[in-house]
């Protein structure tokens, strides 16, 4: 339960009675609604007239203590009298014949509580429906906008005439002690009134205390409660809003009003202590939300330190590792270039060395340099730094042309998008797309073999995936291909494992362009941290133990 579910709860408990012990002394709520209904009867009890006295009942219900809400015939809307008999709850409207309303009836109350509508306790008015002049200065003209946080925002309010406002005030004139609600679009949002200034409402519901009797700070709390269901029933497509006559008909708990007084004390002791726990609440939801992925970072940062398994001795360095992928690579390419052209291309593999406590590294047969300030970590003794370039062929990926189809109807050549993570995840066994081997007629290397690496350098830049089947992907991607012959030599699962590590430095080869592009040759100039072939294999099963329960 967070701290609003919390505060919901103990308003829900107040409202039935079940936050503060019941007192028999306590006069019954009933009785209060009796003198408020005299009171605007002209202290004439209207439900005598409804039992069988006709004497008075045309006489006007309008008259309060605030004042007659002008332009009301409050003979046309009577009060209802709402009373339980024989396990039924009733409501008799003026002298019609009472209606059974048990199915409105939402909740238990106390035998000394009283159901009633809105109206029957609170002047239920609305501010005005013009759309008047607006001034650089004079009345300030409140809407709902205006009602922010349980105050009421002048910073932003506009202004009409004295002239406009003495008319609004006619039928809606705002007091202290009374209370607004929004109407429309933002409903809720109530305020009780502590006025610095004259100022008109619209689209604003306004609650005026029939008498000085009536809790209104109570009555606040209770609209603070009601404000979400109020919500659920609005009305309206583009802007919802709730009439006026929803408001008026709203079925209200009423307590005496001995127990709101012992009410309000209660919440004002308890509602700032579910306030302090709901700001913990969100701290720890907070927490749980980023601790995974901040203990996967942290979890990482150890693996390609070295410092999440148990190094072991007997394992071959992975310096000889690189001098094999080395050897291997220039084997390949003597090869390649003996097909071509028969002249051996010029040496550009790198060897990264420690030398007297300085790093360097020697680009071919190029004069060796001193990288010491690019080298972010120091790592074991068994384990060897190099670039990525070093460990695989970087494919680019593409898009062929969309208004070609012969490039894309009944592709069978899977097409690889971001799009695809987002739907299956990071091991990727099938695309939603597809393209032609047409499309693919001039660069057939383009196809990534099962187990690629998939790093995306542009937009989505740090996403990353593995491959279980052939694709090519779409232009966002470059693929890491560990040939068949250095496989045995590095894991393509290890690099995998680690690519949530590339993003920080990918991010900075980005540029400050729209989208960020990272090219091959900087892809390729990234710095891996490569441990020895039997250790990559035990941090590769460590990883996949450890973020199961992440």
């Amino acid at each position: 339960m967070d701290g609003k579910q919390l505060k919901n709860s103990i308003l829900q408990w107040a409202i039935q009675g079940k936050l503060v012990p019941q007192n028999p002394k306590d006069e019954p709520a009933q009785k209060l609604l009796e003198r408020i209904a005299a009171s605007r009867n002209g202290g004439v009890s209207p439900w005598s007239e409804a039992i069988g006295s006709s004497k008075n009942s045309k006489k006007s219900l309008s008259t309060s203590l605030r004042g007659p809400c002008k332009g009301t015939k409050q003979s046309k809307n009577p009060p209802s009298r709402i009373y339980r008999e024989n396990g039924v709850w009733y409501e008799q409207v003026g002298t019609a014949a009472p209606k059974d309303i048990s199915d409105e009836i939402p909740f238990e109350i106390p035998e000394n509580w009283a159901w009633c509508r809105l109206k029957d306790y609170l002047d239920v008015r609305d501010g005005t429906h013009d759309s008047p002049k607006y001034y650089s200065s004079g009345i300030p003209f409140v809407t709902s906008k205006n009602l922010v946080n349980g105050q009421i925002d002048f910073s932003n309010v506009k202004y009409i005439s004295q002239e406009d406002h003495e008319a609004f005030s006619a039928r809606s004139k705002v007091d202290d002690n009374d209370i607004l609600f929004a109407m429309i679009g933002s409903i809720g949002n109530p305020v009780l009134v502590k006025k610095t200034c004259d100022f008109s409402i619209k689209n604003v519901a306004l609650f005026k205390p029939y008498n000085e009797e009536t809790d209104m700070h109570y009555m606040l709390l209770y609209f603070q409660h009601i404000q979400t269901g109020l919500k659920k029933i609005a009305a309206g497509g583009v802007q919802s809003f709730i009439s006026l006559n929803v408001f008026r008909n709203w079925l209200f708990p009423l307590s005496p009003l001995a127990e709101q007084k012992r009410i309000v004390a209660k919440l004002e002791q308890v509602l700032p202590l579910a306030e302090e726990y709901g700001a913990a609440q969100e701290q720890l939801d907070k927490l749980n939300k980023e601790l995974p992925e901040v203990l996967k970072k942290s979890i990482l940062q150890e693996a390609i330190q070295g410092k999440l398994v148990p190094q072991n001795p007997k394992d071959e360095p992975a310096s000889k590792l690189l001098e094999r992928i080395t050897l291997s690579r220039h084997s390949e390419r003597s090869e390649e270039s003996s097909k071509r052209s028969k002249k051996t291309s010029k040496d550009q593999s790198s060897r990264i060395y420690r030398e007297n406590g300085v790093w360097y590294e020697q680009v071919g047969t190029a004069t060796p340099k001193d990288i010491s300030d690019e080298i972010p970590f120091e790592i074991p003794e068994n384990w060897a730094w190099c670039r990525l370039e070093s460990l695989c062929n970087i494919v680019n990926g593409f898009t062929p042309l969309r208004a070609n189809k012969e490039y894309w109807e009944n592709g069978d050549v899977s097409w690889f998008t971001v799009d695809d993570i987002h739907l299956q995840g990071r091991v990727i066994r099938h695309t939603n797309q597809h393209i032609t081997r047409k499309a693919l007629a001039k660069d057939s290397q383009r196809i990534l073999p099962p187990k690629s690496i998939l790093i995306c350098c542009t937009a989505s830049i740090g996403e990353y995936a593995i491959t279980e089947i052939p694709l090519t992907t779409n232009q966002q991607f470059n693929g890491l291909v560990i040939k068949d012959a250095l496989k045995e030599l590095c894991l393509p699962e290890y690099l995998f494992e680690i690519a949530p590590t590339y993003k920080n430095f990918l991010l900075g080869k980005a540029g400050k362009t729209t989208f960020g592009f990272v090219s091959v040759k900087k892809l390729g100039s990234m710095l891996i941290s490569l441990p020895p072939l039997a250790e990559q294999k035990r941090i590769v099963a460590k990883l996949e133990q450890l973020f199961k329960v992440l």
